[in-house]
């Protein structure tokens, strides 16, 4: 009888779930009370989601965004902003070497709007996009202006304020366009490698 008993209590505390909680279960079974899971157990608050800037990539216009805008919304973040961007305005420094300050300015602006919320700032930069993002965030004296993001939402949040996400950004491409490539003639910038200079997105490695 005995080893019956034995067995019968090794089988149930096998059948037990494992941790914390089943350790608290398996011993309120024997003190008639209901057990309770500690405050480490218990469901924490979500924190809440960030404001969005979506910046679009090469060649792409805000609008083909828009769906993109609207899902986040329904994910729950607040608010979802897409950097105003026309086709169009690519054309300058893809073709006749122009820097891309016409999208780091639009980007600046956006940004520092979006930093006056409660919230922390995501940016989502699609494709070119996502290098932009990261000449804005940087220190570094770009045609002339220098964008310090990074420190712009370090100075505005306390918890740093800003985080970069890229969707299929050539952060070390080498691909040359199909019609050719003009090299870019910007100026008002410190001192870095030939390719650097004739290059946007070669620039931000090289800081």
């Amino acid at each position: 009888r005995s080893r019956r008993h034995h067995r019968s209590k090794v089988t149930a505390a096998a059948m037990l779930p494992v941790g914390e909680r089943g350790r608290a279960a398996w011993a309120a079974s024997f003190s008639g009370r209901t057990a309770r899971p500690r405050a480490s157990l218990r469901a924490r608050a979500v924190p809440p989601r960030s404001d969005v800037l979506i910046a679009p990539g090469f060649f792409n216009s805000s609008a083909q965004y828009a769906g993109m805008r609207e899902r986040l919304l329904a994910l729950g973040h607040p608010r979802v902003e897409i950097l105003d961007v026309r086709g169009w305005e690519w054309l300058a420094p893809t073709l006749l070497g122009t820097s891309f300050a016409f999208y780091l300015d639009k980007m600046d602006a956006a940004a520092r709007d979006l930093l006056l919320g409660p919230t922390r700032l995501s940016i989502v930069g699609h494709s070119a996009g996502g290098w932009l993002a990261r000449i804005w965030l940087g220190e570094a004296r770009y045609a002339g202006r220098t964008y310090q993001g990074l420190a712009l939402a370090r100075e505005k949040r306390e918890d740093g304020g800003v985080t970069l996400v890229t969707l299929g950004t050539p952060h070390l491409s080498l691909e040359e366009y199909p019609f050719g490539r003009v090299e870019e003639r910007r100026e008002g910038e410190g001192e870095m490698s030939q390719a650097a200079r004739a290059s946007s997105l070669r620039f931000p490695n090289e800081f």
